[in-house]
């Protein structure tokens, strides 16, 4: 079978997204209940319309609904709908989600949120593929698909009594793991462009963005625990402080305190005054800015948060040229 074509629309340099990829198309041919793991922002969201887009219900609805962000108490309504009455302020008949979906997908993003009453609600829904509105007593029938996802580790989750064993059963018959953006570097630049060329025009800026190349090198060089979530709103943030001009390093910010590679060995020595340790960190930490900043003293000032005045001083005191490090 061949895939290339069609996964071209998504970015996939790695083995690893190309592996995800691929088997993602698999599940799109069929019709079988598919569960997405992977860590939070990995793109599952993302990789079920994927699968959606891609399967014979691509001309149906595609809803997705992130268990964790509704509260416990409005979840049930939201799912499955309600009838005129069923609770204070039900005035009229709604809608759930699974109905408006008929014909199409749904994803249950974070299914691991659920309260163990919709667990056996959902369950009883993918054993009989009909269910009740809140405070009806009709079956409602639906023909849509259903793909959950979770950050969570269920079977931890079975284990602490948290989720069902037998929902799980029911939502593992296609399983597809994402890997995190920190396995997956080679995927990368296909990101990085596909958000500046989506967020650019959305931000006003239309004619073109350059990047420059030494900002590639910064981000391969993140961990990216928020995965490619993170990523996107590194680089919007880039786009608004840069003005929609040339991104350097500048206009990029990340949370986490250490890049990789950026940790500097250490070990205690008695033998060593504390005075001696700092300055040795001060001498590593000015260095390592220099390189990232390709030698130039105003990005590397930056990077520290001090002025190019003061870098100067510290270039000075410790017989630091920005050649020695370009």
């Amino acid at each position: 079978m061949e895939t290339v074509g069609l996964l071209s629309d998504l970015p996939s340099e790695s083995r690893a997204m190309r592996t995800v990829l691929a088997a993602a198309y698999l599940a799109a041919e069929s019709e079988s209940t598919i569960l997405l793991t992977g860590d939070s922002g990995s793109g599952k969201d993302y990789l079920a319309r994927y699968i959606h887009d891609h399967s014979r219900r691509s001309s149906g609805p595609f809803y997705s609904i992130n268990c964790a962000s509704i509260p416990a108490e409005l979840a049930e309504s939201e799912l499955f709908g309600h009838e005129a009455g069923a609770f204070t302020g039900a005035t009229k008949r709604k809608r759930g989600l699974l109905e408006l979906a008929e014909g199409g997908t749904i994803l249950l993003n974070e299914i691991g949120e659920l309260s163990q009453s919709l667990q056996a609600k959902l369950l009883a829904f993918l054993d009989t593929r009909t269910f009740t509105r809140v405070g009806g007593e009709k079956d409602v029938a639906v023909n849509v698909r259903l793909i959950a996802a979770t950050n969570r580790n269920l079977a931890e989750e079975i284990s602490a009594g948290r989720f069902r064993q037998d929902l799980f059963y029911r939502l593992d018959v296609f399983s597809i793991g994402l890997p995190p953006l920190r396995e997956r570097l080679d995927d990368l630049p296909g990101l990085v462009n596909e958000f500046i060329d989506k967020l650019a025009p959305s931000l006003g800026y239309t004619g073109g963005v350059f990047l420059d190349p030494r900002v590639m090198d910064t981000l391969r060089q993140y961990a990216w625990p928020g995965n490619i979530r993170e990523l996107r709103n590194v680089l919007e943030r880039a786009l608004i402080v840069s003005r929609g001009g040339p991104i350097r390093n500048e206009h990029i910010r990340v949370t986490e305190p250490q890049l990789l590679g950026q940790a500097i060995p250490m070990t205690f020595s008695p033998d060593r005054p504390l005075p001696e340790v700092i300055a040795e960190l001060e001498r590593s930490w000015i260095e390592e800015a220099l390189q990232r900043a390709g030698g130039n003293k105003t990005e590397a000032a930056k990077l520290l948060g001090i002025s190019r005045f003061a870098l100067a001083r510290h270039m000075e005191k410790w017989g630091i040229s920005s050649s020695m490090v370009e």
